[in-house]
């Protein structure tokens, strides 16, 4: 959409991105500005973890070359001792380890994901259909409008009220049809982002780089936490399945109601 003096106008070209991702960045843009202070040394491991005695954010120091992970105690006394940044590798490794998918289940299960989306672009056909109807409902009353106004039947003003609100509900109902053509069932991707991800952890075992380990970390949860001197991640979504459920990762398939039962059940 384009403003000029405060009325809305439809644009013409094909959006490149969608509206509620161009809206998030606004808000995000608003809130940026805040310097950030540049480290003497470079610590992988910082900005991830939290506290899981106090709460507090672990900071890292050098001692006799090597890197030191601790409390900042920021509200007080604290318990959690020292963690050398060695001993922090070895336990994400492992971590990686136990989310790591053979290649024959996130495999399989990918081709179960293929004959889902199938199945739910027929069933999304129907759901486009009424959106569309009702954008041309929408369609039909903005030429209504417009000609009351050439007419004289309506105060510029309320016009542009009328319009803008008439042409906001448009452009949301093209994105949702976008959507719905393009996404079908709306679990589907991140699912399948989720077990490529997963299937290809295993390279990550091959390296010993702190920041990729790091990064993989903040894949599986925003928020980690380091309590007894172990990291201790809260897992989103699947990786959440895997980490608490070894086991699970012995999936066969047995049939449609049994493959959809667990996509689901690592997609929630």
């Amino acid at each position: 959409m384009l403003e000029f003096h405060g009325e809305l106008y439809e644009g013409k070209h094909e959006p490149l991105i969608a509206k509620d991702l161009f809206d998030k960045v606004q808000r995000v843009m608003k809130n940026r500005g805040k310097k950030q202070r540049r480290r003497k040394h470079e610590f992988p491991f910082i900005g991830l973890m939290q506290c899981g005695m106090c709460g507090c954010a672990i900071t890292a120091e050098i001692q006799k070359g090597h890197h030191y992970y601790r409390c900042t105690k920021k509200k007080g006394n604290c318990t959690e001792k020292y963690l050398r940044e060695e001993s922090l590798l070895e336990q994400a490794r492992a971590i990686v380890e136990k989310v790591s998918l053979p290649d024959d289940w996130a495999d399989n299960m990918l081709r179960e994901l293929d004959k889902e989306e199938s199945h739910d672009r027929t069933d999304s056909r129907a759901a486009v259909r009424c959106l569309v109807e009702e954008n041309e409902q929408i369609e039909k009353k903005l030429e209504k409008l417009l000609d009351m106004k050439l007419e004289g039947m309506i105060e510029a003003g309320e016009y542009v009220q009328k319009k803008n609100k008439l042409l906001q509900r448009k452009t949301d109902l093209d994105q949702s049809i976008r959507d719905s053509e393009q996404n079908g069932n709306e679990w589907l991707e991140p699912m399948r982002e989720f077990l490529i991800r997963s299937k290809q952890a295993k390279t990550l075992l091959l390296q010993d780089d702190p920041v990729e380990f790091r990064a993989f970390l903040k894949t599986i949860g925003s928020n980690v936490l380091l309590k007894g001197q172990t990291l201790r991640p809260q897992a989103a979504k699947g990786w959440r399945v895997l980490l608490q459920n070894p086991r699970f990762r012995n999936w066969q398939p047995q049939g449609e109601s049994n493959s959809r039962y667990q996509d689901e059940n690592l997609a929630s």
